[in-house]
């Protein structure tokens, strides 16, 4: 870890840049489910908007949280990239696996 907090992926474990990926893939495709999920959700609320049952104002906030967990997600895969390619860079094959 660099004083900055970010992580030193040259310095790091092959074993954790090997685990840090295969989380934040595992995240992000959590997250990917429960937008489209959310997504469906909202499309079936339509009738429920159009006769004043639910606010347009909660379908607005529902909106505004897809796109920041889609950004969140983003982040998660590129998490993901540059722990595998610094994983993938490294030629040691003392390197384990995981």
């Amino acid at each position: 870890m660099e004083p900055t907090g970010q992580l030193n992926f040259s310095q790091s474990p092959a074993s954790l840049l090997v685990d840090l990926a295969e989380h934040a893939e595992a995240g992000a495709g959590a997250l990917n489910l429960g937008v489209a999920a959310v997504g469906t959700l909202m499309a079936h609320a339509a009738v429920a908007v159009e006769d004043s049952s639910i606010s347009a104002d909660v379908i607005e906030a529902l909106g505004w949280m897809m796109s920041e967990l889609g950004v969140v997600s983003a982040y998660c895969l590129a998490l993901s990239a540059k722990c595998r390619q610094a994983r993938n860079s490294r030629n040691d094959p003392r390197i384990d696996e995981g």
